[in-house]
């Protein structure tokens, strides 16, 4: 496995944010974290691309972080459509902090190359 690159973007307060544009693998692995702040009922939406590809959230997620209402949720999408000017969108359910990273592997498994459990997250080598 190779991690090939990683794009993010943050932002405060906003609705959605989305991420620069890259040059993606057909086939690869995306790993995504969203990081969110849930004051004034603020929650996710949702984390979607440009190219159609499903961006499943990891069981285990979205979990507190270091800072007081914070949350992270980690998101895989295996076996991609990729192109150029990549790009990934979170949506807020109203404004607030946002903040997004999406790692490009390859050399992965094309399907279940991630487990998650309650407990821990895990790759599948």
């Amino acid at each position: 496995m190779a991690q090939v690159q990683t794009v993010n973007a943050t932002s405060v307060p906003v609705g959605s944010l989305t991420t620069a544009g890259i040059t993606t693998t057909s086939g690869n692995l995306l790993v995504a974290c969203v990081g969110y702040a849930t004051y004034s009922g603020n929650a996710l939406a949702f984390l979607t691309d440009n190219k159609g590809n499903t961006l499943a959230q990891v069981a285990a997620s979205p979990s507190a972080i270091s800072s007081p209402g914070a949350v992270a949720a980690m998101y895989v999408a295996q076996n991609i459509i990729g192109g150029s000017g990549h790009t990934f969108t979170a949506i807020n359910s109203s404004n607030g902090a946002l903040s997004i990273i999406v790692t490009e592997f390859s050399g992965r498994a094309v399907s279940n190359a991630v487990r998650a459990s309650a407990a821990a997250l895990s790759a599948t080598y």
